[in-house]
């Protein structure tokens, strides 16, 4: 009997999005080319490709803040570089590529730009796709939706599309819409009660969604390409274990065993690593071991501590739930630990930032290591203060205009910003004030103070250095403190 655990990136902080990013490349080049991004690619046409940088965003987020760039221009330079001609010139080959939250929508606007020739690399947000639903054509919306079908429906399913579809283009062409962008007043409901749950998701995917709305619940047909077999050590136990200091000495051997195998070269990290338990009762348990960041067991051998934290917290979680449901203890005779997702990273091209890349590293190693992510936060181009600071998941796709004014104000405001602002009492207080900015509240915003102007001073209080604002009617609050 085998009973499969899959647990998900647990301790996961509920307000932090998902960093479901989806790149759709438009381009002559090979699959295995593009493992050089991420280890998730689909060939979606003879020339178009779709590839799913979940596993290594992190990655790339942290390549394009070291070279000072947005995630869009750090992609954008990757393909550069992964598509130059193989000739005399290097002459960097034309390609259409987009950056979104949905593969789906992903599909719709490779389809979209190389039907109109256009070639460039275009985020979700930009302007031109922000505005594709008024231009789009049925003919490029139906073309999309037959390529879906043939991933994703079984026979039976596509011969259902295909009347509900013909049925669908004579009920447009009766009541005179030209275009998707027309028909877009039909309700949801109708749609699918006329023509089926398929298509009617499917357009709902296609026009409903904003760049920042959450990830679809219908699942997207993926058929990565298979490039090797999994690499696996095995191991027999002489007698039963459950404690954990037992355990680990035995893993720890086995995964510097899986450095030694040759098909697991020393630039590949891994993504994800199954360990596959069996118990005294023969009972076959997977579990699931992801990593937040791509992690390299040669450069960890021979302690392995953050695999080995990862195991075991993994493993603590199974014995937890074993106990609650009132279980035997987790007797282990043995296991098989495989290597189910392993990615070869590219070679820097960036000596110059290698002392950063060390201690970007040094912090990735670290978030392995620990039970929950970190939280990570950067500076927004924005002018009201408790918006000028974002979870990095946030703002992950965003490739706004850098306003260098912005920015500066950014830079100089306090790291630390109180919750709930308090009164501030200038009596007995430093005359070193320092005038810092004036800003005017989002007027629109309804939860927002009705209080529109505020000026911002920097105070050295007895023990502080305190960032206070005065209102519009000439009180004085705290917002912030250095330091």
């Amino acid at each position: 009997m085998k009973q499969v655990l899959l647990f998900p990136d647990h301790e996961t902080s509920a307000s932090a999005p998902a960093l479901g990013c989806y790149l759709a490349l438009s381009a002559s080049t090979t699959g295995e080319a593009l493992r050089a991004l991420t280890p998730s690619v689909m060939q979606w046409e003879e020339d178009v490709w779709l590839l799913d940088l979940s596993s290594c965003i992190s990655y790339w987020q942290v390549q394009a803040t070291l070279h000072k760039r947005s995630l869009t221009e750090e992609l954008s330079s990757q393909l550069h570089q992964l598509l130059i001609a193989k000739d005399l010139d290097h002459i960097a080959q034309p390609y259409t590529a987009t950056l979104s939250q949905d593969p789906w929508l992903g599909v719709l606007h490779i389809s979209w730009l190389r039907e109109r020739g256009l070639s460039g690399f275009f985020p979700q947000q930009s302007r031109i796709l922000n505005n594709i639903s008024s231009s789009l054509s049925w003919g490029c919306w139906w073309r999309c939706c037959d390529q879906y079908v043939r991933y994703a429906a079984s026979s039976h399913e596509r011969s259902k599309f295909l009347k509900a579809k013909r049925s669908m283009q004579l009920a447009m062409r009766r009541l005179g819409f030209q275009s998707p962008q027309a028909a877009k007043v039909l309700p949801a409901s109708q749609m699918r009660r006329r023509f089926g749950s398929l298509l009617a998701e499917l357009w709902e995917r296609s026009f409903t969604q904003s760049p920042n709305s959450p990830s679809p619940t219908i699942s997207f047909p993926w058929s990565y390409l298979k490039y090797e077999e999994p690499r696996s050590i095995s191991r027999h136990l002489d007698t039963i274990l459950a404690q954990w200091d037992d355990i680990a000495d035995f893993l720890r051997s086995d995964l510097n065993r899986l450095c030694l195998l040759d098909s697991f070269k020393e630039d590949q990290r891994i993504l994800e690593l199954e360990w596959r338990i069996v118990l005294y009762n023969l009972q076959d348990i997977s579990l699931s071991i992801p990593f937040r960041h791509p992690h390299s067991l040669h450069h960890e051998a021979p302690h392995q501590r953050t695999a080995l934290l990862q195991i075991s917290y993994i493993l603590e979680h199974y014995q937890r739930l074993q106990k609650d449901l009132g279980a035997e203890p987790c007797w282990i005779s043995g296991w098989e630990l495989r290597i189910t997702q392993s990615w070869k990273r590219p070679p820097l091209a960036h000596s110059l930032f290698e002392p950063e890349q060390q201690e970007a590293e040094a912090l990735l190693t670290l978030e392995n290591q620990l039970q929950c992510p970190l939280e990570t936060y950067q500076i927004q181009n924005d002018w009201v203060p408790e918006d000028s600071f974002a979870s990095k998941g946030d703002t992950a796709l965003i490739s706004s205009e850098q306003t260098e004014a912005l920015s500066l104000l950014g830079r100089q405001r306090p790291l630390f910003l109180l919750r709930n602002i308090r009164s501030f009492s200038t009596e007995g207080q430093s005359r070193l004030w320092k005038f810092r900015e004036r800003t005017m509240d989002k007027w629109w915003v309804r939860h927002r103070t009705p209080n529109m102007v505020r000026d911002y001073y920097q105070v050295l209080t007895q023990d502080r250095l305190a960032w206070v604002f005065r209102d519009a009617q000439g009180q004085f609050f705290m917002h912030g403190i250095y330091g």
